[in-house]
C-alpha cells in the first residue's frame, strides 16, 4: 500500500483505498486475497500471486509502468 501511495504521487492515477470490512460482500470475495489490487475494476494481483515481498514491488512497479504506455 505505501508503496503504491508514492507511486500515486509521480504517476497518472488515482489510488482508491477500500476497506472491506464494511461491505459484507467485498470482505467475503477478498478476505483471504489480502491485499488486492484493482485497474479499471480488473483484478491485476492479490496475495495468493506473490512469493516474497519484493514480488509487491515488482508487480506494481510493472503495473504502472503499463498505464504510461
Amino acid at each position: 500500500m505505501v508503496k503504491l501511495k508514492q507511486l500515486s504521487t509521480t504517476q497518472c492515477f488515482e489510488l482508491e483505498t477500500v476497506e472491506i470490512t464494511d461491505d459484507p460482500t467485498l470482505f467475503e470475495r477478498y478476505f483471504l486475497s489480502i491485499p488486492v489490487v484493482e485497474l479499471d475494476g480488473q483484478v491485476v494481483f492479490q496475495a495468493s500471486d506473490m512469493q516474497k515481498p519484493q514480488d509487491i514491488e515488482l508487480k506494481l512497479e510493472k503495473i504502472v509502468s503499463q498505464l504510461q504506455t
